[in-house]
């Protein structure tokens, strides 16, 4: 959809201002409750003084906040509250009920002592039934300041500190600490993270070559006071294990969960790492030893991994692990800060082993497999301002967790304008000591935010509720911790602040809604260590609610000692399994709500996880042999272009299937990335495939091939094979760009030949044949993506008329509306109507799914007609099949998914103005989306300066451009002619054929949604008569700053009839195709159906259809 903009200003509407028409004020109450240190006597405040000698510029950590842990001390019934202060006492606040505390802090001996407290959790360390005290420090030079503290609860509402005598005086420089029974001898091992002291290290890229001559991270030769740390509990007292555990790094590593990743009842531990080093997934494998797998369970990770939480989300039995990042939410904001992460720099990492890793928040859903999704731009939830904590907590008690995320930093270090120009002035200042440390400090920028809270509406949704159910005030909040303070079944929330009282936030669920609780508390008893335990709640709606007991979680924190389940009004608990470490299971029957139960271990029965068959689908990659892979050539669309918002470099490989040496088995063409040579795979009578060697194939690997397809080209009864020219790299109008024909010899032998065809240098992504004349021979349709170096100007697609193997174009004659019909990505010929004579469907970049149908000797385009022109997406695929079984063939458009940065809708769509503002002779493409109301430039400052070298004197810094519209940036005389192409839905479909005249829309199943659609196959899975529908996607050829688009593993849907589809989970089904997933075709392979899954950059692989 491309439109001219009037001369007047006002015309471009998208940058318009808010609207000022009130909206709809939610009269709820609030949800939670902020009491004052009046009402608590909670006074507590973590007080930072900046001096010359401690502030952020001597320690970057400075303002990572303090931690709060909270438990029942003197086993009343009521949890108590420790806090941690960075440079204060610590304080220990006794519950006395209703919201009263009493400081205890002396008299219990648990200041802290000196030095710089971080993180505190709250464990039974010795196994006596009353929680003990462990408390981590920081920052000091010296080490017996960094010794960490165990405070021995003596029974009295007093302490000992031993940490000494037990071995757990880490004096690295810790963070936090997670208690639990690694090797199931029934006593706590700790894990303790450190970070390395030298944070003006912890962005460097550190390389060297190992013992093979693999060029890989740097390993220190000494880890003293760098490493996290793995202590084993023998009995006596702690033991540092950690290189025998095999968990020795030096990143800066800021929090972790504990969990069971791969249901073998064995604590993992998932490491959140900050600045550049990976997060790391430490299986566990028994007898105290972990091995790093984080690529093989998850596609990428947060950059700069902040506090992370582990629960089941959705209650589908699988926890879900969500990590948090520092990424703004609003448009000021985000332009404002320093971009984590660019190309150069994400390619360096991925290429050095540093793995792949985006500056936002990573919502990881568990596809019950061993692998995750990321599905946090689903809802907007990866970006929440520069993160802390996150909880993962039941607060409104409807049976599904919601999300609690504090915020706030400081000293906003990252400010755009201060660490480019101020910084430079105060440097200066410094050296001719016109101004202090203290002074330089005092000139960065300080802007107190908000917390985040997010209702858990189901199916994986998520609605910001942070307003209606009171988040708290902004400030700089760090630590956080849940637990019923008053035994009203509704978590409340504390929150240690920077330079402020804690906020104590009273849930008010209680006298607001009708929902109920059960709280399950376990029995001390001695000899038994209950971390780790399983309950799982089946309610009488179907719901089965999964808690785990692992108290420490979220960041520097450790929330209540009980597992909580919320259950909705009306819902009653049938059933309550608790599931302990060794296996051993009870069952309580129907468990009265609303009440506070304490368990006591009595197994009766070992727990044995369902074993779960594969349905549908196995692996049988092996019979693919070598070389059946793809190899991207390096290219970097952004520098040529740098305000592109992906690559169109990258949309390969081609792939054509058909039997070419007519033995009855089906072959395979694999087309090559540029200066890579496709590839001939001809399949064997036992069923494996071996490569043909073609010379002309290598002869023209410096074309790259985006799409092909076999068919009888001269009508001597062999196929021939047509492959297109694509890409981006090179420039527009070159020979890499024609297209070529591949005359076969009808055994598996093929020939180009060069005068058959016309010289058309377009950049081709599809071909499609079918005779459209009658005359028995097949036409040619080629549909291309773009003009290289120009995006988004409209390439031009063309027809191809066959006369006895000699092709002449005639889209003038035959096509003529096809010809500019947009950046075009697939294409299908079918009969929609059932006139006998196919349409031509067509799908692409800023368009609608487009129909054209063949009338009176040309393609007349039908769209608007048959109801498909309001669905304006970036499509990239269709499938054509009759669905329902109605005689008239449907569609399956695969689109964008709702899982990324852009949000479109018809009120709110994606745009993009272009045009060449600069008047350089290239277009400038300006893409812009909407934040709270107003469309904005999507890029920031620095993008946009590079493209348009005459705007720096407009915007010499950050703060004016941050907030600024297209009619702010561009004048009205820069604007008049600028042409606009709208998007405005997003979502995959099936559209229905209505008859032959009109197609229903119908959103595929939420779970293709949560990425790319690239292909599709039409199969009946389950034999029952109905067409089913496999989808596949992905694309990594994304700008670095907004994350590759990788959260597909494929999808299974079952066709339930009237066109209903439910959505089989991976396990269940057996399929498992992550990756940059291009195509997936069907093909028999010795007598039986696969599916064919062919990526860019990667191998193939052949699923087995049983």
């Amino acid at each position: 959809m491309c439109v001219n903009c009037n001369e007047d200003k006002q015309q471009v509407k998208t940058d318009s201002k808010p609207n000022t028409e009130k909206k709809e004020i939610n009269k709820q109450p609030p949800l939670f409750t902020y009491l004052e240190p009046s009402e608590t006597n909670i006074s507590f405040r973590n007080d930072i003084v900046e001096t010359d000698n401690l502030n952020i510029i001597t320690y970057e950590y400075l303002y990572n906040g303090g931690g709060v842990a909270v438990g029942d001390i003197n086993n009343d019934g009521l949890d108590d509250i420790y806090f941690t202060g960075n440079t204060v006492s610590d304080k220990l606040y006794l519950n006395q009920g209703n919201f009263k505390f009493k400081d205890i802090t002396l008299s219990a001996k648990v200041g802290g002592g000196q030095g710089f407290k971080t993180g505190v959790t709250m464990a039974d360390i010795n196994n006596d039934g009353l929680l003990d005290i462990y408390v981590c420090k920081s920052v000091s030079s010296q080490d017996e300041l960094r010794k960490n503290v165990l405070y021995i609860n003596n029974g009295d509402l007093t302490f000992t500190e031993a940490a000494e005598a037990y071995g757990l005086t880490d004096s690295g420089y810790s963070v936090q600490a997670y208690f639990f029974d690694s090797d199931g001898d029934n006593d706590l091992d700790v894990y303790v993270l450190n970070h390395p002291r030298k944070l003006k290290e912890a962005s460097v890229i550190k390389i060297a070559r190992d013992e093979k001559g693999k060029i890989s991270p740097a390993v220190p030769s000494d880890f003293t006071n760098l490493s996290n740390r793995f202590y084993v509990n023998n009995g006596k007292g702690f033991k540092d294990e950690s290189e025998k555990a095999g968990i020795l790094n030096d990143a800066f590593s800021l929090s972790a969960v504990i969990g069971d990743f791969n249901n073998d009842f064995k604590p993992d531990i998932y490491v959140c790492n900050d600045y550049i080093k990976l997060d790391r997934l430490l299986i566990n494998k028994g007898k105290n030893s972990f091995e790093d797998k984080i690529d093989e369970y998850f596609s990428h990770t947060s950059f700069s991994s902040m506090g992370s939480d582990f629960a089941d989300i959705n209650n589908d039995g699988n926890s879900d692990l969500l990590t948090l990042d520092m990424a703004p939410n609003k448009n000021d904001r985000r332009k404002m800060m320093m971009m984590m992460q660019n190309y150069d720099k994400f390619e360096k990492m991925v290429k050095y082993d540093y793995g792949t890793q985006y500056a936002s928040n990573i919502l990881n859903i568990s596809n019950g497999n061993d692998t995750f999704s990321d599905i946090s731009f689903l809802n907007n939830i990866a970006q929440t301002e520069w993160s802390w904590s996150v909880l993962l907590a039941d607060f409104d008690n409807d049976g599904l967790k919601d999300v609690h995320v504090t915020n706030g930093y400081m000293r906003d270090i990252t400010n755009n304008d201060y660490s480019r120009y101020k910084m430079d002035e105060l440097q200066k200042k410094l050296n001719t000591k016109q101004i202090t440390l203290k002074d330089w400090v005092e000139e960065i920028p300080s802007i107190p935010v908000s917390a985040f809270l997010f209702k858990n509406k189901g199916s994986n949704n998520f609605e910001d509720i942070s307003e209606v159910w009171n988040s708290g005030k902004p400030t700089f909040s760090n630590g956080a911790a849940y637990s019923d303070l008053d035994n009203d079944g509704y978590l409340d929330v504390v929150v240690n602040n920077i330079n402020d009282v804690p906020f104590i936030m009273k849930n008010n669920g209680k006298q607001q809604l009708e929902n109920n609780f059960l709280s399950v508390d376990f029995e001390y008893e001695k000899g038994k260590v209950f971390t780790g335990t399983i309950g799982k709640l089946t309610l009488s709606n179907g719901e089965t609610i999964t808690e785990s007991y692992n108290p420490t979680r979220g960041f520097l924190s450790s929330s209540q000692h009980k597992l909580h389940y919320g259950i909705p009004e009306g819902v009653v608990a049938e059933k309550l399994e608790i599931i302990w470490p060794d296996k051993g299971m009870q069952i309580i029957e129907k468990p009265e709500l609303n009440k506070s139960i304490t368990v006591k271990r009595n197994p009766t029965s070992v727990f044995k996880e369902a074993s779960i068959n594969a349905k549908f689908f196995e692996d049988n990659s092996a019979v693919l042999g070598k070389g059946f892979s793809h190899i991207e050539n390096e290219f970097i669309d952004f520098k040529r272009e740098p305000l592109l918002h992906h690559k169109l470099s990258e949309e390969g490989p081609a792939v054509a299937i058909a039997d070419v040496n007519g033995d009855g088995f089906e072959d395979v063409y694999l087309g090559g990335a540029k200066d890579f040579s496709g590839k001939l795979f001809l399949q064997t009578n036992s069923g494996n495939f071996s490569k043909k060697e073609i010379l002309d194939f290598e002869v023209d690997k410096t074309h790259e091939d985006t799409d092909a397809v076999f068919f009888d080209a001269n009508g001597d009864g062999n196929l021939d094979l047509y492959v297109v020219s694509g890409g981006n790299e090179t420039k527009a109008n070159t020979q890499n760009y024609l297209d070529r024909m591949y005359f076969g010899d009808g055994k598996g032998n093929f020939s180009r030949i060069r005068n058959v065809m016309p010289t058309i240098l377009e950049s081709g992504s599809v071909v499609k044949v079918h005779d459209v004349d009658g005359d028995g021979q097949q036409d040619i349709f080629v549909g291309s993506r773009v003009k290289p170096g120009r995006y988004p100007e409209t390439p031009k697609s063309y027809i191809l008329k066959n006369e006895n193997g000699s092709f002449k174009e005639t889209t003038i004659q035959w096509g003529k509306d096809i010809s500019n019909i947009g950046m075009v990505t697939d294409a299908e010929f079918a009969d929609l109507d059932n006139d006998g004579i196919k349409e031509l469907i067509v799908a692409g970049e800023w368009m609608p799914v487009s129909v054209f149908k063949f009338e009176n000797g040309t393609y007349r385009n039908r769209t608007t007609d048959y109801g498909l022109d309001n669905k304006i997406g970036w499509w990239n695929s269709v499938t054509i099949a009759d669905i329902n079984g109605d005689s008239f063939k449907d569609i399956i458009a695969g689109n964008l998914g709702l899982n990324s940065i852009f949000k479109a809708s018809d009120s709110e769509p994606v745009e993009l103005y272009y045009k060449d503002f600069d008047r350089n002779g290239s277009l400038d493409p300006i893409i812009t989306t909407y934040n709270e109301g107003v469309s904005y430039p999507l890029h920031n400052r620095d993008r946009v300066l590079d493209q348009m070298a005459f705007l720096k004197k407009r915007f010499t810094r950050y703060a004016p451009y941050s907030n600024a519209t297209m009619t702010d940036i561009f004048t009205p005389q820069e604007l008049q002619n600028v042409k606009i192409l709208k998007a405005n839905d997003f979502k995959h479909y099936l559209f229905i054929n209505e008859g032959g005249k009109r197609f229903k829309s119908q959103p595929l199943p939420s779970e293709t949604q949560i990425s790319v659609l690239n292909d599709a196959v039409i199969i009946d899975l389950d034999k029952d008569g109905n067409k089913d529908i496999i989808t596949g996607g992905n694309f990594y050829g994304t700008d670095a700053e907004y994350g590759r688009y990788d959260a597909s593993i494929g999808a299974t849907l079952l066709n339930r009839g009237n066109s209903n589809f439910e959505a089989v989970m991976p396990s269940e089904s057996g399929l498992k195709i992550r990756g940059n997933v291009q195509h997936l075709k069907a093909i028999s392979v010795n007598g039986a159906r696969h599916v064919l899954v062919i990526r860019n950059n990667d191998s193939a692989s052949l699923i087995n259809i049983k």
